[in-house]
């Protein structure tokens, strides 16, 4: 990385939050770790002698709204719906602890239709991980569910909402109702004042698509008066697998449709290594192991925490082989890695 690209990295206030989130719950272990892991991704290495630092729990993966390019929303999955139990969320904490600074709980699921919210929580301060919430919040939340995230200390909850008014709100957020979610956002940001607490930030998640694009100045000037401590516009994906030019041309900007080499894959993890496969895990509902955030389905192989340790699933065959195919090496292993626009348009390191 060049140090112009460098200093423009650190110099981003997306970067920033997530650095001093993870300062908080930093120990000495997960440093060393952390050191490791980045000389291991250096040195490409393929079997590691680290774990990884960063961890995404799904929770649960059914959700309230019908968003049209997402999993979910679309109902393209037949992975059965469920909740991660506490013992087995409890085990995979206990598991990550040494070495895992912060664990979102999301991917596939709204995360405030999970019951008893607070065990989960208290699970992960006992164990000195933080945690990052992401919601819809196009729901009711009682006081005491707000008060738990104060008392918790929640890093931050990310406030999925993409426009200002309801008519281009819902075009995307299907079911979602705008007026609910500014209205959760001011109770939260009042009950963070009533308490002196400044946790959890509260990140307004604005994805820019071609029928809001003309709403993205009033939301820089909306998002401090409702309570958002934050405002972030992101792009936009679809699901794994997708090729539906239909829905390019109705969500993608013309910008965007000109531009992106994946509709699915972020520009920014555009490039080999794959960085997933040495710093993060992705773990479902129901403990089986993903390579990245894109994929929830159980039949890739790369590990379920009902059967194995961490141990054996992060230097597991599907991990090691995943890891050669990211640097260019060819492998055996029938690999779902190998449908990723990353290889494809990478194929070499």
């Amino acid at each position: 990385m060049g140090v112009n690209k460098y200093l423009s990295v650190i110099n981003d206030n997306k970067f920033l939050r997530h650095f001093f989130e993870r300062l908080r719950y930093a120990s000495f272990s997960k440093l060393i770790n952390f050191i490791k892991t980045e000389i291991a991704l250096h040195d490409k290495r393929t079997s590691l002698p680290s774990y990884p630092y960063e961890a995404i729990l799904d929770l649960n993966n059914y959700c309230n709204l019908k968003c049209p390019l997402c999993d979910t929303g679309m109902s393209l999955s037949k992975y059965p719906k469920g909740t991660m139990g506490l013992p087995l969320f409890s085990e995979i904490c206990r598991q990550l602890s040494p070495y895992v600074f912060n664990i979102s709980l999301y991917n596939y699921g709204e995360i405030f239709l999970v019951k008893q919210l607070e065990k989960y929580f208290r699970v992960a301060r006992k164990n000195r991980i933080g945690l990052t919430l992401s919601s819809n919040l196009s729901m009711h939340l009682s006081d005491e569910t707000i008060e738990n995230l104060i008392k918790y200390k929640i890093n931050t909850l990310i406030i999925s909402c993409d426009g200002t008014t309801q008519e281009a709100y819902e075009k995307y957020r299907k079911k979602g109702d705008i007026n609910v979610v500014f209205q959760n956002i001011k109770r939260i940001s009042l009950f963070k004042k009533r308490l002196k607490s400044r946790f959890p930030t509260l990140v307004w998640q604005f994805l820019v698509m071609k029928h809001n694009k003309h709403e993205v100045e009033q939301a820089k000037s909306t998002y401090k008066k409702i309570g958002a401590d934050r405002l972030e516009f992101g792009p936009i994906t679809i699901p794994f697998g997708i090729r539906d030019d239909g829905l390019v041309k109705t969500f993608f900007t013309e910008e965007q449709q000109q531009t992106r080499k994946s509709w699915y894959v972020l520009q920014s993890d555009m490039h080999v290594p794959c960085w997933w496969l040495w710093r993060a895990i992705v773990v479902n509902w129901d403990g089986t192991v993903v390579p990245c955030c894109n994929l929830n389905c159980d039949d890739y192989g790369f590990g379920d925490f009902k059967t194995h340790s961490l141990n054996e699933i992060w230097n597991s065959k599907a991990y090691v082989s995943a890891r050669k195919l990211s640097l260019g090496k060819s492998t055996q292993m029938d690999l779902i890695c190998k449908q990723c626009d990353v290889i494809k348009a990478y194929p070499e390191p």
